[in-house]
């Protein structure tokens, strides 16, 4: 059987491009974003969470970022970062109670660069409270954001007789994209 050297071109091509597809993407997750961090602040609550359905504000109090090792942003090296905040709202899905709530807020954080100098990213997120249990999605810096957070109210405020207005959240969060 005689094979005509046109019939290759289209397998030729085909292969090229699926050539190219993957370099592009093989560089731009090398460059990419793929980070795995803890994240640990504590959060101020205007006017703070009770039983009564409310919305309010939050932002963090101190706390930072810390990830693991091999962890890029953007292609930025990030580990421990060196400024860290968040601010927002809360009760955007019929208001935030002690047992559930919902809302979205965005916020920075910055790390030293091996060499000097520091890259700052940006995020943005919504998240939904059962309990305890804090899910968030969103970017940074452009990337997926997600990640499973623990929302506990500060000692002495129990959401029933005192108003919980200042509370520790810690977890991980996973960047990709």
């Amino acid at each position: 059987m005689k094979v005509s050297s046109r019939s290759f071109v289209p397998l030729v091509l085909a292969v090229l491009m699926v050539g190219a597809v993957a370099l592009a993407a093989s560089a731009s997750t090398s460059a990419g974003t793929n980070a795995t961090c803890s994240v640990k602040t504590t959060v101020k609550l205007k006017p703070g969470l009770t039983p009564k359905p409310s919305m309010g504000t939050f932002k963090s109090i101190g706390g930072g970022v810390s990830c693991q090792a091999g962890s890029k942003i953007k292609g930025h090296p990030v580990g421990k970062s060196s400024a860290f905040a968040i601010k927002g709202i809360y009760g955007t899905n019929g208001g935030d109670t002690c047992d559930h709530g919902a809302g979205n807020g965005k916020g920075s954080i910055t790390w030293p660069q091996p060499g000097g100098g520091s890259y700052t990213a940006g995020a943005k997120f919504t998240f939904s409270r059962t309990g305890s249990v804090v899910t968030i999605t969103g970017t940074i810096a452009g990337a997926n954001l997600s990640g499973t957070l623990q929302f506990t109210p500060v000692s002495g405020q129990d959401c029933v007789v005192v108003p919980v207005t200042k509370a520790k959240v810690s977890g991980t969060v996973k960047a990709q994209g």
